[in-house]
């Protein structure tokens, strides 16, 4: 017999990959958003809108560490070579304003008015545009999703590695055993008409076995049922394609 070597259905592919980037994206987007978008736009929003200076290049710096919480009590640090080496990382100096520095976190900013190396003054301002509540959010949704995510990666790959092969030596169905013809016994098909799938059912060891062949997930579920029909002698348990059945019923209305 011509061997039939079937991969899986179209629909099947596009559903998995459609679910893929959806929750996959939407992760990856919630990340992006946490980690780098947002933060950047709260700083640009600073400079902009706060201080009405452009962004340079390179940008400001944007330290992960730098929050509303860690910069509490900085009155009580008297020099700004301090307070940058308890926050880890060098303020940005404003350019019009020597007496102005600003140190940038994800959240929000704090800006430092100093005299020479001594602090004068520094209160945290939130934002603007994106509060600590909204990036927290975000980041929840990205490690939510992102399990989901890579299961629907790992069920995308098996997807579109699905195998179903006919041939002399039986059906070859990925993770059973080649099922040999003679073991074959028979199709039951109670199941067809509401989910579309069928089950062989054949002997494994002296033991009745059943495997399930949907017709969902085997592209050429057709050929492969005729084919195993034809080599057993099983009457088919397929309806006629319906173009075929379109043509018994103009016949049928001709006579």
């Amino acid at each position: 017999m011509t061997p039939i070597i079937s991969g899986t259905t179209l629909e099947r592919i596009i559903r998995t990959t459609l679910l893929f980037l959806l929750f996959g994206g939407y992760s990856a987007w919630s990340f992006r958003d946490a980690y780098y978008a947002y933060p950047r736009d709260n700083m640009e929003r600073t400079l902009k809108d706060k201080l009405g200076v452009g962004v340079p290049d390179p940008p400001p710096t944007l330290h992960k560490e730098i929050t509303a919480k860690s910069v509490e009590g900085i009155e009580s640090i008297g020099s700004l070579s301090e307070l940058s080496a308890r926050l880890g990382v060098e303020p940005y100096r404003h350019p019009e304003h020597e007496n102005m520095v600003l140190f940038f976190g994800p959240a929000g900013s704090l800006p430092v008015e100093v005299e020479g190396d001594a602090i004068t003054l520094g209160e945290w301002i939130d934002g603007p545009s994106h509060s600590g509540t909204d990036l927290f959010f975000q980041k929840s949704m990205a490690y939510g999703l992102a399990p989901v995510g890579i299961a629907l990666l790992l069920q995308l790959i098996r997807v579109l590695t699905t195998r179903v092969r006919l041939d002399e030596s039986g059906l070859s169905v990925r993770g059973k055993p080649t099922i040999p013809f003679d073991a074959m016994t028979g199709f039951s098909a109670e199941m067809y008409k509401k989910r579309g799938w069928l089950e062989l059912h054949y002997m494994l060891n002296g033991q009745a076995v059943k495997v399930r062949l949907d017709d969902y997930v085997i592209r050429e579920f057709r050929p492969i049922i005729e084919a195993i029909c034809e080599r057993k002698g099983f009457d088919n348990p397929l309806p006629p394609p319906e173009d075929e059945e379109e043509i018994e019923v103009e016949e049928g209305e001709q006579r």
